[in-house]
């Protein structure tokens, strides 16, 4: 009987340390946004995204169709800093905060300028190319 205990107990034990999780399994993962076919007629896949400043997004275009990922502006009613390097192809006050190139089917980018959103604060985005996709990014406090 108590060799039963013991083994049960051990068991018990094993199985609590397997369930917690190991620090790598802590960390949190970059946000992916996705657009999939037919996207400039049924948007994003996720047409919400939570981050936190600085942290990242990473999107994805599974669609035929050249896609990207920028604040909305104009909605927002909120321009970034001419300084940013994709500024240079924006009037002055209407550069966006973030921004991702187009890209075609199948890659995959990096959203930039996700050190410049303000926490607890909720932005608008879209694709500039097809802007009826539309979506919202909310900042973590």
């Amino acid at each position: 009987m108590t060799r039963r205990l013991t083994i049960l107990s051990l068991t018990c034990v094993m199985l609590f340390l397997m369930s917690v999780p190991t620090p790598a399994e802590t960390t949190v993962p970059a946000n992916v946004v996705t657009t999939g076919p037919g996207a400039q007629f049924y948007g994003y896949v996720a047409p919400a995204v939570v981050t936190e400043k600085g942290g990242a997004i990473t999107y994805v275009n599974l669609d035929i169709a050249r896609h990207d990922f920028v604040q909305d502006v104009e909605t927002d009613g909120i321009a970034g800093s001419q300084k940013k390097p994709w500024c240079k192809s924006y009037k002055k006050g209407t550069c966006p905060i973030f921004w991702s190139p187009t890209i075609g089917i199948g890659q995959q980018t990096e959203v930039q300028g996700l050190e410049s959103v303000k926490p607890g604060k909720t932005y608008s985005f879209l694709c500039t190319l097809h802007p009826g996709m539309k979506g919202t990014l909310v900042v973590r406090p």
